[in-house]
């Protein structure tokens, strides 16, 4: 694997994507790493706030759903 450029198309799928994916993360020198990983949390973060702002959307949504079928009887 660490002579590798690039996925070889015969392996082409999920599976062997994710292990070459590992291997070039582990061959990462140590600042490269403490970059990979700060903006992986990052991304982490923001799909969090992401699926928070949904799930606060959506009650919101309900919420004024119910109040406004309650008003209109």
């Amino acid at each position: 694997m660490e002579e590798l450029d690039e996925m070889p198309k015969f392996l082409d799928n999920r599976v062997f994507d994710l292990i070459f994916d590992i291997g070039e993360v582990a061959n990462l020198t140590e600042t490269d790493m403490k970059l990979y990983e700060s903006n992986l949390k990052n991304k982490r973060d923001a799909e969090s706030v992401r699926l928070t702002a949904i799930k606060e959307g959506l009650c919101e949504g309900r919420e004024r759903g119910l109040q406004e079928g309650m008003e209109k009887g």
